[in-house]
């Protein structure tokens, strides 16, 4: 039963992103690890853009889960070494395999119909233990991530004959339930009934987003300025964490928003699921 219904949750919210995610060995009493995951070439089509992945990874996946204590503790997700390549759509299309297209179609109609039935469900009857029990861990579940690089590289040569790439790093961030008073805490059902507002506590250190010319594809350029779908697993894992600029660790960028942090205060108004920022 328990280990449905985690195995639901990280299905919805890592299936989608995760090459190869399955949550079907998911045993009561351990935790959930994955080491150095591919990214799906679909992962932002939630997005609604013309733009796919490149190449994608996710150094170390570890889910923490208090088996014997779910509804009063909270499940912890640690993700480190998000590294993501995306360029348009189109700049792509060329080398896009039709079969894996139609299997990711199939696979988004199957998930939208499971959706719908599990919603029906829910309308007709009301949420039962299981449902009650995927809300609880959701709405306490502790978010940590350390070191995030997303960049975008047009293939287009844009200013001056020279590409571009857009990137947007995080040394790391973190998110947790709270009450009120921004203390760390578990919210339980009963307290949404009094209060249905949702409190959640955030920090997110060493954000930057730059923008940075490329070399010329036809000059010769250092290694690591080669195309990522030419480096070795290691290389492009050395190059995007490079990228990072930190205090110890400063790295030339053509910076947009210069690496800044910042504390977030964020309450959802689960009445109305009407999220607010202070």
């Amino acid at each position: 039963m328990f280990e449905g219904v985690i195995a639901s949750i990280l299905n919805k919210y890592l299936g989608q992103f995760l090459l190869g995610f399955k949550s079907n060995d998911i045993q009561i009493g351990a935790d959930i690890e994955f080491r150095n995951v591919g990214l799906r070439r679909d992962a932002l089509a939630a997005l609604g853009l013309p733009v796919e992945i490149r190449r994608g990874s996710v150094g170390h996946l570890h889910v923490q889960i208090p088996w014997t204590s779910l509804f009063s503790k909270a499940v912890v997700v640690t993700l480190s070494d998000i590294f993501l390549v995306a360029t348009t759509a189109a700049d792509i299309a060329a080398v896009e395999d039709p079969e894996a297209e139609f299997k990711a179609k199939m696979e988004a109609v199957e998930a939208f119909e499971q959706r719908r039935e599990e919603a029906e469900k829910t309308d007709t009857k009301g949420p039962g233990f299981a449902e009650r029990l995927a809300m609880k861990i959701v709405d306490n579940m502790q978010i940590i991530i350390k070191r995030i690089h997303v960049r975008f590289e047009e293939n287009e040569k844009l200013q001056e004959g020279h590409p571009v790439a857009v990137g947007v790093c995080i040394e790391s961030a973190r998110a947790e339930t709270t009450d009120a008073n921004w203390k760390p805490a578990y919210t339980k059902e009963g307290d949404l009934k009094e209060n249905p507002m949702l409190f959640k506590l955030g920090e997110v250190r060493g954000l930057s987003i730059f923008m940075d010319q490329l070399p010329i594809p036809d000059l010769q350029v250092p290694k690591s300025q080669v195309a990522v779908e030419d480096m070795t697993a290691k290389e492009f894992v050395d190059f995007m964490s490079g990228q990072i600029s930190t205090a110890t660790h400063p790295v030339q960028h053509d910076f947009i928003l210069a690496p800044l942090s910042a504390d977030l205060k964020v309450f959802i108004d689960l009445n109305f699921m009407i999220t607010d920022m202070v």
